[in-house]
């Protein structure tokens, strides 16, 4: 698969997943928080790779972090507790392929540069071709729907945008 962005192609030669936990929901809630504080906090991030990284070779391996968040797979809808108790999983979201501003209400669709782990695994080995790479995590619900925060001004659950290079082995 090539997809053109910005006169670089990208080229994924392998997408291996490696589950830290089953399929099954993972609940990495804190002690002590009360409903209505967790969507204030709920947040999705990358462990690794970090923000500027250069890799020597073409393997880099993902980990993604959250804060307050339900990982479930896609497909079955969950029983939530609460009204703001936050169930979703990852997509990886690759040079900017996908805003989820442009497509609100809309699944995340399936396409090259979006990566989906609807089974909630955390972690991904990806082989790049040599070049600068934009990254940013989007948690979508059941369906594949961003998930939208009720508080903090109705924003949709999404990571920083990292950028890594891959340097000419």
């Amino acid at each position: 698969m090539k997809i053109q962005h910005k006169y670089l192609f990208l080229s994924i030669f392998t997408f291996t997943l490696f589950c830290s936990q089953a399929a099954s929901s993972v609940f990495l809630q804190k002690e002590g928080h009360n409903s209505e504080n967790l969507c204030k906090t709920s947040e999705i991030f990358f462990i690794s790779p970090k923000n500027g990284q250069k890799f020597n070779n073409s393997d880099v391996k993902f980990i993604f972090g959250s804060k307050n968040i339900i990982l479930s797979p896609a497909g079955i809808k969950p029983n939530k507790a609460g009204s703001c108790e936050l169930h979703g999983h990852h997509h990886l979201i690759i040079n900017k392929e996908y805003d989820v501003k442009d497509n609100i209400n809309e699944p995340i669709p399936f396409q090259a540069n979006i990566l989906h782990f609807g089974g909630g695994q955390q972690e991904a080995d990806l082989k790049l071709q040599p070049g600068k790479y934009q990254f940013q995590l989007v948690l979508g619900d059941y369906d594949h729907k961003p998930i939208k925060l009720q508080q903090n001004g109705g924003s949709y659950l999404r990571s920083q945008i990292i950028t890594i290079e891959i340097i000419n082995e």
